[in-house]
């Protein structure tokens, strides 16, 4: 429910439908959960532009990622994707890096055909890139991951898009 109410911009329902999940705290067998519904937090505070809660949220969302669950691999990708891309935009070098070698380590020699993945992959690409002053990766990236954006129905990563063009 909390990801609807993200969806149409309700952000106190939102975090008040997830409120319940952040209490069962970090258990392994709810431990994907968290790590997803820190990542919807983090995700609602970056179009609110509340910089510490979506850095908060981050962390919490990779504290939370467990490998004992049948998703793991799936959110533990959206988290490093996640991770290097907030950590780009808030200029920390050394932590986006870091995530962004993870995830790379996992994708890379992928084909990875699965659109959504496909889209936190690209937006981590270009948002490293920027960060790392290698203009021409970053809107190559950026270019790409509008094309990927055709095949998913996702606002906030559109908009996400856009924005990262509009800053490189």
């Amino acid at each position: 429910l909390s990801t609807l109410f993200s969806n149409y911009a309700i952000y106190d329902k939102a975090a008040e439908e997830r409120d319940f999940i952040f209490k069962l705290g970090n258990k392994d067998k709810y431990a994907q959960v968290l790590a997803i519904a820190h990542l919807g937090a983090a995700s609602d505070a970056f179009f609110q532009n509340q910089s510490d809660e979506e850095l908060y949220h981050i962390n919490q969302a990779l504290k939370a990622n467990s490998k004992h669950s049948d998703i793991s691999e799936i959110v533990n990708i959206i988290t490093l994707a996640y991770a290097s891309t907030t950590y780009a935009r808030h200029n920390d070098e050394e932590k986006s890096n870091y995530y962004f070698k993870q995830l790379n380590q996992k994708l890379e020699h992928k084909d990875n055909q699965i659109p959504f993945i496909n889209s936190y992959y690209k937006l981590a690409q270009s948002q490293n890139a920027l960060l790392n002053t290698r203009f021409k990766d970053a809107e190559k990236y950026a270019q790409q991951l509008l094309v990927n954006l055709n095949k998913v129905n996702d606002w906030q990563a559109l908009a996400r898009a856009y924005l990262l063009l509009a800053e490189i």
